[in-house]
Order: C-alpha cells, then structure tokens, then sequence
C-alpha cells in the first residue's frame, strides 16, 4: 500500500505529501516535499518537449498559468538535446522565466545550430514567438527568429524588462517591439543576425552586450530619450553601428 500512496499523483496528502524535506543547514525546518516542489515550477512539468519537432506554445501557456494561480513567480526552461519550439505565446506581468543550462551561440547559419543551448525558437506558422507583459525577468535563454518576420519583443510587450544573458538571433528586431520599450535593463546579452539589434528603448540601460552581423547594430529613433550604453561592443553590422536620430540624452561609455 505504501508504493501505491508514494506512486499517487492527484491526492495532496499522499505522493510527494508524504516525504519529509530538510536543507543542509543547522537552523532548517522540516517540509513534506510537496511544499518544497510548489516554489519551482518547469515548463516541462506542463508537457514541454523541447525535441525541435513538437508545438510546446501551450505547455508554456500552462506553466505560467499555474505559476501565477498559486503565487510563484519564476518558470523555469530545462535545457534539451534539441530546443523549444512556440509560437504567440506572452509571458505574464511580473512573471520571470530562466534558462538551465544555456549555452552562448555566437555565429549561426539555422535553428540546429542551437540544439542542446536551451534555446527558444519561433514556430513560423505563428504571428510572433513572444511577448513580455511587463515587469518581466528574462535569464539564461537563446531566441531565435527563423526568417526575421517578427521582432524579439512580440505585441503588447511592456516596459521594466530586465535581460540576463539572453540572445536574439534572426529577429526583425532584437531587443526591441513594435513601440517604444521603458525603463528595462539589458546585461551581458547578445543581438546577432537580426534586422535591428536594439530597437527604440526609453530610459534604460545596457551592460556588456555585443551586438554584431545585424542590419543596423543599435538604432534609437525619435524620441527614444535617456538611455546609458555601457561597454557594448557593437560591430560588423551591414549598416550603421549606431543611429541617434532626433532623441536627447543617450550616453555611449566605453566599448567598441
């Protein structure tokens, strides 16, 4: 009976409910295993492949669902053998999603390039890969574009936007929507082989990210005001580096 309660999936009380759970430390409280399973949640738990093939748009959709109804705010993106793919998929205001196990692709010529790299890849029967509500923490994870027929940033995409260690490859735009994007922070990113690397940010900040092999490598259009470039090395764009067109106060320290 014990196997059949350990084995069982639906009744809280059984399963995982049954399992003690304590940290390594002196001072740490006992927890069912359960509870401790509750902080994290996977898109994987949701029926996310990621075998290149298969349409993981709504196992996405569901775990940032479940993580919202029960309070978590971080889902987490397990690298594969292969990679994700999706399509329309946005993530929820305030809602954080990070990468395990991802793998910088600096030169690309197509989507296996980032097999095994814990990479995102857009489902070109779709209208865009993925929209950032708002507030929204992005670590750890590659995006490619396919045939640069939507920006990085799909429609609705708000502001406070924080990028850790995340490409755009092969975008209309990279970092960047169809508006202006407000108050966000890129760190140590990477936009490659896109139209437009960085696209029409507004009082933002960018650290460390190189931005190279694009259309136009950072592109600040009218209005796109007070925003810092901090050590970016921005070259071997086909066009122009860098365009400030009719926006005030942009700072470039440091870089190439």
């Amino acid at each position: 009976q014990i196997k059949k309660d350990l084995a069982n999936a639906t009744d809280p009380e059984k399963g995982a409910g049954m399992i003690m759970y304590r940290a390594p430390l002196a001072d740490a409280v006992a927890r069912f295993l359960s509870l401790k399973m509750h902080e994290f949640i996977s898109v994987q738990d949701y029926g996310a492949v990621g075998d290149g093939v298969s349409d993981d748009s709504n196992a996405f959709r569901a775990a940032f669902a479940a993580a919202k109804s029960i309070g978590i705010k971080k889902v987490w993106v397990p690298a594969t053998s292969k990679y994700y793919k999706i399509k329309d998929v946005v993530v929820p205001s305030g809602m954080s999603m990070e990468g395990i196990g991802r793998r910088r692709v600096y030169s690309t010529v197509s989507a296996t390039d980032f097999e095994g790299t814990c990479a995102i890849v857009f489902d070109t029967t779709g209208t865009f890969c993925m929209a950032f509500a708002g507030s929204n923490d992005i670590s750890s994870l590659n995006f490619y574009g396919v045939n640069k027929t939507c920006n990085g940033f799909g429609p609705g995409s708000g502001g406070n936007l924080f990028f850790t260690d995340v490409s755009f490859v092969r975008f209309a735009a990279g970092f960047g929507g169809s508006g202006y994007t407000g108050n966000s922070r890129l760190w140590n990113c990477h936009a490659n082989q896109n139209d437009i690397g960085i696209w029409n940010f507004v009082d933002s900040h960018f650290y460390g990210c190189e931005v190279n092999a694009n259309g136009s490598g950072i592109d600040m259009q009218t209005g796109a005001n007070d925003n810092t470039f901090v050590g970016i090395k921005n070259e071997w764009n086909t066009g122009s580096n860098w365009i400030f067109y009719n926006n005030n106060n942009n700072s470039v320290l440091g870089g190439v």
